[in-house]
């Protein structure tokens, strides 16, 4: 069997990572949710999710106690880690452990993961519009500086797969809270946000050159054979993983 995704940072030996894909096509058990539906926080059994993740676990390698989770509840709160489980309240994960794995769950909002590879620390973050718009990015590379004396200038950053400016449709509530840069009132009837676009921008704020920024173009919404959609289906949607770990 042969899980599809994306692998991250592969020049670099010593950093790992990985976003998956929605793998519509996995065989095997009944499943309320079809595919590789890696989420809790979706409308499927505890017990169905759990079997996806060790098909995944078993695919990459990773042994499920040194994986930590963030238990995501769109605000701005960071934990500098050490040890696997489920940290909850939590939108972002820094870890300078050599073996532990950090995941973010997705599925429109996006993964955002952060290298260090000089200084040994990682970060993987839950960016949606309301995490990006409360701090969550600056957050992040500021706890890894205090951390690590990591250096701005030499982190990657990897910006995961999410809902594309085109399907992105808000209200005025939501538009007002970004820069009118990043909101596009002209083309559509409603506001529409490029979030990718803002995060790239927090990045790029932050220090980290725009050649060690890579955003994926792919959009979570339109993409409906590759990616899970909350947006487009509602509580038939599934969850993505984005995976980091020093390797």
């Amino acid at each position: 069997m042969e899980i599809k995704g994306v692998e991250i940072f592969s020049p670099y030996a010593n950093i790992k990572g990985w976003f998956t894909k929605k793998n519509a096509d996995l065989v095997g058990i009944e499943k309320r949710i079809p595919g590789l539906n890696c989420g809790y926080n979706s409308n499927a059994s505890k017990s169905e999710v759990k079997r996806n993740r060790n098909l995944l676990f078993q695919e990459l390698g990773l042994l499920s106690d040194h994986v930590a989770f963030a238990k995501q509840v769109h605000k701005d709160h960071v934990e500098i880690i050490n040890s696997g489980g489920t940290y909850p309240d939590t939108d972002a994960l820094i870890t300078q452990k050599h073996g532990l794995t950090l995941a973010i769950q997705v599925a429109d909002c996006a993964a955002v993961l952060i290298a260090e590879p000089d200084s040994h620390i990682v970060a993987a973050i839950h960016a949606g519009w309301r995490g990006a718009v409360a701090g969550i990015i600056p957050e992040t590379v500021n706890r890894m500086k205090s951390k690590a004396t990591a250096r701005p200038d030499r982190m990657l950053a990897y910006i995961s797969p999410c809902i594309s400016q085109q399907f992105f449709e808000v209200g005025d509530e939501v538009a007002s809270k970004f820069p009118k840069k990043f909101v596009d009132s002209e083309s559509y009837a409603k506001d529409h946000i490029d979030l990718k676009g803002y995060l790239i921008q927090q990045l790029k704020d932050e220090g980290i050159p725009a050649i060690q920024i890579h955003s994926d173009p792919d959009c979570t919404f339109r993409d409906a054979k590759d990616y899970y959609s909350y947006r487009r289906e509602k509580e038939r949607s599934g969850r993505m993983l984005a995976l980091i770990q020093l390797n």
